[in-house]
């Protein structure tokens, strides 16, 4: 896993960049990528996740450790009080008193 990947992406003419670790490796941000994604099982780790972990450590620590869980963003409910609330607003509109 160490080391230069042929040196560019293939059609792209610009070189791959490779950071270089506090522990002397070098590794490029699709290296670490793949390395996450065997170490902790997961397939839905991002470039993004790793990009932003270069940017503020280069400690393999930190770099490689489990990523955090998010909870998952949830659909509002809305409660039959709301749905009542709505509707007086409403009827208040329609016969011209205070919404």
């Amino acid at each position: 896993m160490v080391g230069n990947n042929g040196g560019s992406r293939a059609g792209a003419g610009r070189p791959l960049q490779e950071y270089t670790l506090t522990d002397g490796t070098k590794w490029t941000a699709r290296q670490i990528l793949m390395r996450l994604r065997s170490r902790w099982k997961q397939k839905d780790i991002a470039m993004h996740l790793v990009r932003g972990r270069l940017l503020r450590h280069r400690c393999p620590d930190k770099l490689f450790a489990k990523p955090a869980l998010t909870k998952p963003r949830t659909k509002l409910t809305i409660t039959e009080k709301d749905i009542d609330r709505e509707m007086m607003n409403l009827a208040l509109k329609s016969i011209g008193g205070r919404p």
